[in-house]
């Protein structure tokens, strides 16, 4: 367990400052539509191709027969 004293949280506290924009960091640049989406894809590339591929498996089996 870690303890802090009063007057080093109040320090803290004054140190730093809260953007009020969630998921940048301070000083960012404003994020753009094409870097969300790459990391949209980064993220969630799995079950991005997984869904392809059950998508496929089902139009396979319905043509199928």
């Amino acid at each position: 367990f870690l303890r802090f004293r009063p007057d080093e949280v109040k320090a803290m506290k004054g140190a730093i400052q809260l953007q009020r924009s969630v998921g940048q960091p301070a000083g960012a640049p404003p994020r753009t539509w094409y870097a969300s989406m790459r990391e949209f894809i980064y993220f969630y590339d799995f079950y991005l191709v997984s869904a392809a591929c059950l998508a496929f498996l089902v139009v396979y089996l319905i043509a199928a027969g």
